[in-house]
């Protein structure tokens, strides 16, 4: 395991939240629940995450373009971001890694797997910034 991180957490579903924030949690990480893509600017900008996991579905947000915009800014330009999204389409998924996302996870989750690569990111991500 990595050391801790903050990871900002951003999807509508309540269940689904909890269940990540409790697990990433349960590895020593700090988590951030965002339940609306408002509340995520906010985060970005206060709290600095070393992380986002985004539902990219969000209402009012677009999850792609929040990826390329945040590419763009040089102050968020290497935050990792993984989508956890129940959009199963190839389109989707290409739309996504197209924009900059380190990795897509599809719903119904394998928690084990998704853990494991935001351990392995978390590592890459610190570094690189060495």
């Amino acid at each position: 395991m990595t050391d801790a991180a903050h990871i900002a957490l951003l999807d509508e579903d309540l269940d689904t939240r909890t269940m990540l924030s409790l697990a990433l949690e349960a590895r020593g990480h700090r988590v951030t629940e965002i339940d609306s893509g408002i509340r995520l600017v906010a985060t970005l900008e206060i709290e600095q995450p070393d992380l986002l996991l985004v539902e990219p579905g969000v209402r009012w947000l677009d999850g792609v373009a929040l990826v390329r915009a945040l590419k763009r800014n040089p102050r968020f330009r290497d935050l990792p971001v993984l989508f956890v999204s129940d959009r199963r389409r190839p389109s989707a998924l290409e739309a996504g890694y197209r924009a900059g996302v380190a990795d897509y996870f599809i719903e119904p989750l394998h928690l084990g797997a998704l853990l494991e690569r935001v351990e392995e990111i978390l590592g890459e991500w610190r570094h690189g910034r060495r």
